[in-house]
């Protein structure tokens, strides 16, 4: 009587394990999101990088999955736990950078734009459309103006005019390119170790603006410091 009563109990246990283990496949990965990445014109952008950002705790973020737009511009990523999620698409050889930085912010509040989505049991998939607007770019070298050798280990401070609270730092080491927002104004300042800091400027203007898809060519030479014997 107490063997059938144990294989009883242990047959019950099974049974709701592997009933929660089969709830748990379902509740952790059969959401989907499907769509298309494009530009502010409505032209598809190919193979460009979706990224998935799982949004948990407030303002915590982590990339959980990305896939790559084909030549239509389309992608699907699939097997997504429920939850609530931020997309992103970039393809910075082409000009489109990554806008979680709010210095590439595009909006009146200069906040990045972000596609957000929420999985679960009643909405288990979406489709959306991923707008990424097209940016500038700076680019060039950095040698010393006494040697005219590359520079490595320096530094870009890239600044908003109307917004000083929106810049963005960067390394390079000798050759450079750097994404811009377009036509904002905004300041190039660069440091190295040893020498002087350049605040970029051209006829004495310090301000620069750049359209959509250009790409400015600088050569920029830094003056070494004198050490005081």
């Amino acid at each position: 009587m107490l063997n059938r009563s144990v294989k009883l109990l242990l047959t019950v246990f099974l049974s709701i394990v592997a009933c929660a283990q089969s709830q748990s496949r379902v509740t952790l990965a059969e959401g989907s999101v499907s769509g298309i990445v494009v530009n502010d014109k409505g032209a598809a952008i190919p193979q460009a990088r979706v990224e998935f950002m799982r949004v948990s705790g407030g303002f915590q973020k982590e990339i959980v999955k990305f896939v790559t737009s084909d030549e239509d511009g389309k992608f699907v990523i699939e097997h997504l736990a429920w939850g609530k999620y931020h997309l992103l698409a970039k393809k910075e050889n082409d000009f489109y950078p990554d806008e979680t930085f709010a210095f590439y912010g595009y909006d009146e509040r200069q906040t990045p734009r972000l596609v957000v989505v929420r999985l679960d049991g009643a909405s288990p998939t979406a489709q959306v459309t991923i707008t990424v607007k097209r940016a500038a770019a700076i680019k060039g070298s950095i040698n010393d103006y006494v040697t005219a050798k590359s520079i490595s280990g320096a530094r870009f401070t890239l600044r908003r005019v109307k917004n000083p609270n929106l810049w963005l730092s960067t390394n390079a080491d000798g050759q450079f390119r750097v994404l811009v927002p377009p036509d904002v104004e905004f300041t190039l300042e660069v440091s190295a170790p040893g020498y002087k800091t350049l605040r970029y400027s051209v006829s004495g203007n310090p301000t620069l603006v750049l359209v959509p898809g250009a790409e400015l060519n600088l050569q920029i030479q830094l003056t070494p410091q004198i050490t005081k014997q």
